[in-house]
Parts: structure tokens; sequence; C-alpha cells
């Protein structure tokens, strides 16, 4: 037996083997690794999104503080802009006090000025709870979660994001859905699964 396994062939297959098996385990950890960052680029998009539209609360603020705006008027002008912005294909901003309760929202105005402590997306999560728990901790986060598009009632993967703008007590929020992240990851997850069966076929 131990001849046997010496013989060449032998020792060329699990070369072979072996080649195939670490080209698998790379692939895997790179496919990973884009995963991660396909995400993390996701919401360093969002986080400059919700940068500008800070910016903008925060110009009427100082306008309140020179004594220009009262701050009815300024936070009147405030949700007039949160509601007005639209980016990409669905993107929009909402904005809701310490309270819970939403201020502002482009899209779903019914939500406005209800308490949205206990809203869930279809597998349970408590959306502004989480929200909640990431602004607690760094003044501002992404949470994933599921809530349908403009015009649909099909509830998609989103990646929310939220910062806190302190001067009115106000969250901002925005966010993507990543079905395309989704996509494209796994048209490079097939293919790499598929070269992988070729060169070991071969």
């Amino acid at each position: 037996m131990p001849q046997i396994l010496f013989r060449l062939p032998i020792r060329i297959y699990a070369l072979a083997v072996l080649a195939v098996g670490l080209a698998a385990l790379l692939t895997f950890f790179l496919l990973s690794r884009s995963v991660d960052n396909a995400y993390q680029m996701r919401e360093g998009e969002l986080d400059s999104l919700t940068d500008s539209m800070i910016s903008v609360l925060a110009n009427l603020e100082e306008q309140v503080r020179s004594g220009t705006l009262s701050l009815e008027e300024a936070q009147a002008r405030g949700k007039e802009q949160i509601e007005l912005v639209r980016f990409g294909k669905a993107g929009y901003f909402f904005a809701y006090d310490t309270d819970s309760i939403m201020v502002a929202h482009a899209v779903a105005k019914q939500m406005i000025g209800k308490d949205q402590s206990n809203f869930e997306d279809v597998n349970g999560l408590r959306i502004f709870e989480e929200f909640g728990k990431v602004v607690g901790a760094d003044g501002a986060g992404a949470v994933i979660y599921h809530f349908n598009k403009p015009g649909s009632e099909i509830q998609e993967a989103k990646m929310g994001y939220v910062k806190h703008f302190a001067p009115w007590g106000w969250t901002i929020g925005t966010g993507a859905y990543v079905s395309d992240i989704d996509a494209e990851l796994s048209t490079m997850w097939w293919t790499a699964v598929a070269s992988l069966a070729v060169s070991l076929a071969i």
C-alpha cells in the first residue's frame, strides 16, 4: 500500500486536488471580503448623503441662533427639505424625534406624527429600536432590515442609515436597497464555483 501511495500519478492527483482546494479557500475568502467591502462602501455613501442633509439643518439652526428665523420656521423648512430631496432610483430621507415620533417622511406620509417605536419589518425586527441602538452607541450607523420600495408591496432587504441632529433632537435617516449588491455578488459566487468545478474536472 505505501508503494501505491507514492506512485507518480497518485501524487500528481493529490497535488492537483490540494491546489484546487487551496484555490477554493482563497476564492471564498476573497468573496467574503468583497461582500464586506460592498456593504461598507454602501454605508459610506449613505453617511455622506446624510451629512449633506444634516448640513442643511445646521444652516437653518444657525439662522435661528442669529435671529433670522424662529425655531418653528426653521424646522418647517427642514421638514420641507427632508421630504423634497431624492437620490438614486428610490432614495429619500426621513426624520423622527427622541420619542420615535415621525416628523418628516418623503414617501410614507401616513407615518408622520405617529409613534414608530414598535414598527417591525416582515422578520419581526423593530427597526426604530435598532436605529436607537446605533445612534445611542455611535451617534450614527447602519441597520439592515426589510421595507417595500415606493409603489410596491414587496419588501426587500435595505440598508438604513441614521444620524442624530442634536440641536433639534431629530434623527435623520435614509437608506438604499441592497438587491444590486446581492445580485452582483451572487453572480461572482456562481462564476467562482463554476471555475473551480472546471478546474477540478480538468
